[in-house]
């Protein structure tokens, strides 16, 4: 999310700009640019914050891939990038001049592995995730019968999807099983 983006200003092509920069400094360095325990804590750290230089995290970087980087994490967006092209511009111009041909960014074993880890937990997330939004939006809860708990408070007249329903199928037993009592109006 870019500074203007927490700011709730006008958006344009350039926060997009700013979010690839996100995504190669974590590419880069296997860590997020902006982290913190809340959302809060975040957002203040997109607006005043500095990441930690991505070489110091990974030295095996190239200067000028850490020049572009951060020329996309630009808080002002004045300075930073315009348009993706020149950026695509800068990243072809940054291959053809590393040795060789060869790949610019040469990431030793410990961060292949620590990225490997990010990308299985982020899988593991996501899974979890889709498992989570999937029973909680799944099909709607069938209206109770009042048959099934006489002298019971009927406490889903209406459909409720997610874990309301479960919430509401709890108080029914403990209801019927008089652990607890609701009056009767």
């Amino acid at each position: 999310m870019s500074p203007e983006q927490v700011r709730a200003k006008e958006l344009d092509a350039r926060t997009d700009l700013f979010s690839f920069g996100a995504v190669l400094y974590e590419m880069a360095t296997a860590t997020l640019p902006f982290r913190g325990e809340s959302s809060g804590v975040i957002f203040k750290a997109i607006l005043d914050g500095t990441p930690t230089p991505a070489v110091r995290l990974n030295p095996d970087l190239p200067p000028k891939l850490e020049e572009i980087i951060n020329k996309c994490l630009e808080k002002d967006r004045n300075l930073r990038y315009q348009h993706a092209s020149e950026i695509r511009t800068d990243l072809q111009r940054l291959k053809r001049d590393s040795e060789g041909g060869r790949p610019a960014i040469i990431a030793s074993s410990a961060l292949r592995r620590r990225r490997a880890w990010a990308y299985a937990g982020f899988a593991v997330l996501l899974s979890a995730m889709v498992v989570a939004g999937v029973r909680w939006l799944g099909s709607p809860s069938k209206p109770a019968d009042r048959s099934e708990f006489p002298g019971a408070v009927l406490l889903n007249e209406f459909d409720c999807p997610g874990p309301t329903r479960e919430i509401y199928a709890f108080v029914r037993l403990m209801v019927q099983r008089n652990l607890f009592r609701v009056p009767l109006s």
